[in-house]
C-alpha cells in the first residue's frame, strides 16, 4: 500500500539521519537513499529494497561483506547476496528481482536488522518508529519473518 512505501521511505530517511553526522560528506549516502526511494516507488520489493539500501549504506560505511563484515551469525549464502546487492545497481535489482530468492532475502534481513540493531552507533536500544513499521510491514507480506528486533 501507499502507507507502507511511505513508511519504508521514512525508514530510509531516519536511518540516514540517525547514523550521519552534519560535517561528513554524505554525497554516496544521499545518491543510495535516493535511488532506494525511486525504485520503491516503481514496486520494487521492499524486503530486497530495504536489504540493497542496508547493504549499500552498510558498504560505505566501511563494513565490508568480503569476511562477513563484523556481520555475525552470516551464512556464505547471505555473503554471496550481499556481494551480488552491492555488485548491481537498483535499477538492474530492479530488472532481476525476481533472481532472488525471498527466504535468502529474510535471511540477509534478519542479519543485517542485528548488526543495525546492535552495532552501529546512534540507533537507540529501542530501535525507531519507522523501523518498527518496517518490521511490520515485512512480517504482513511473510510472517514466517518474525519481527525480531526494533
Amino acid at each position: 500500500t501507499d502507507f507502507d512505501r511511505l513508511s519504508i521511505a521514512s525508514f530510509g530517511a531516519e536511518f540516514c539521519l540517525r547514523i550521519l553526522e552534519s560535517h561528513l560528506p554524505v554525497r554516496d549516502i544521499f545518491i543510495t537513499l535516493t535511488n532506494f526511494l525511486f525504485y520503491l516507488d516503481q514496486d520494487m520489493p521492499p524486503l530486497i529494497a530495504i536489504n540493497a539500501f542496508l547493504a549499500k549504506v552498510f558498504h560505505v560505511l566501511g563494513y565490508s561483506p568480503a569476511n562477513g563484515g563484523g556481520f555475525k551469525n552470516i551464512s556464505n549464502e547471505s555473503i554471496a547476496l550481499l556481494h551480488q546487492l552491492l555488485a548491481m545497481s537498483f535499477k538492474d535489482l530492479a530488472l532481476y528481482q525476481s533472481e532472488f530468492a525471498k527466504k535468502d532475502q529474510r535471511a540477509l534481513y534478519t542479519v543485517l536488522s542485528e548488526f543495525l540493531h546492535y552495532h552501529v552507533p546512534g540507533i537507540p536500544a529501542a530501535g525507531f518508529t519507522s523501523w518498527k513499521l518496517v518490521n511490520e510491514i515485512l512480517t504482513k507480506e511473510s510472517p514466517d519473518l518474525l519481527p525480531r528486533l526494533a
